[in-house]
């Protein structure tokens, strides 16, 4: 993939730090993008007693990664699973994916397809294909001048480079992929800030401090709803025992032990690796395929 500099100039200020450049690139245009193209497969998945709506989306990716890994010998090469829409994804074409159908889903090859950027069609699987190659170059590829990175959802952040503040800041580098109003792709850059709670679940737990704990997540969660009418997810970071472990992103799922916890007598107590698991699921991520 070919880029070029789309920039946004900034005027210079009198004002403005002198360390700081006059104009600042917050975007790379594909300069290839009409000979850019990728033959895939498109299955339909039905959810068999379920309302399919951009909420259960992702469980489609979920049911055909589930299905790649039964199926591990057909389907060579990088690999990518696309939700196109509520009853659609996208995989490679040389993924030879069986029909299934099962009491919860039913699996079934409805076309192939060689997507491109002109191609007005599938205009989200072009973007969406380009949008993996850039996750899997930030997994695979560390920069030296960014070091290690942990991931969120689609965005990627450093380490905090003091783990003993009160609260923890980490840059954030998110992308997107683009179309211009002159029919140009490009690949936009943000950067952001993380900022995570300096004390873990152990650190609350030990200082007696479980219902100010609880408190936090029900706060966090607060009355925010999904279109199925469940609760959103509250994410928690996970970090091995050794220091060099890297971060995991979990769900927080056990918010019944939590209020549990807040009826009960509030003083020290010891958490355990078990306890960890019984109130967090690891969020349903897959790598590429090799």
């Amino acid at each position: 993939m070919n880029t070029t500099n789309v920039i946004h100039a900034c005027p210079e200020s009198k004002e403005a730090p002198s360390t700081l450049p006059s104009v600042f690139l917050n975007a790379y245009e594909v300069t290839n993008a009409t000979q850019l193209a990728w033959p895939v497969n498109i299955y339909a998945v039905e959810l068999r007693g379920e309302f399919q709506n951009n909420e259960t989306r992702g469980r489609l990716k979920n049911v055909l990664w589930d299905l790649r890994k039964k199926h591990k010998n057909r389907c060579p090469g990088y690999g990518f699973v696309l939700d196109i829409g509520p009853r659609q994804v996208a995989v490679p074409q040389n993924w030879q994916l069986p029909n299934v159908a099962t009491e919860e889903f039913t699996i079934k090859l409805e076309q192939s397809s060689v997507v491109r950027s002109n191609d007005h069609q599938h205009r989200s699987i072009w973007p969406g294909i380009l949008r993996e190659a850039v996750k899997a170059r930030f997994k695979n590829h560390a920069a030296d001048g960014l070091g290690p990175l942990w991931q969120d959802y689609n965005s990627f952040c450093q380490y905090p480079s003091d783990f003993a503040q009160e609260y923890l800041n980490c840059r954030r580098f998110g992308f997107g992929i683009k179309l211009l109003h002159d029919g140009r792709w490009i690949v936009r850059l943000t950067v952001g800030t993380m900022t995570l709670d300096g004390r873990t679940f152990r650190n609350y737990y030990e200082q007696g401090q479980v219902a100010l704990l609880a408190k936090r997540l029900e706060t966090k969660r607060g009355a925010r709803l999904t279109r199925d009418n469940q609760h959103t997810s509250v994410r928690a970071l996970h970090q091995g025992a050794t220091p060099s472990s890297l971060f995991k992103c979990l769900d927080l799922e056990d918010f019944d032990l939590m209020a549990l916890c807040r009826t009960q007598n509030n003083g020290p107590r010891r958490l355990e690796p078990s306890g960890v698991a019984r109130l967090c699921s690891r969020l349903r991520t897959y790598p590429s395929a090799s």
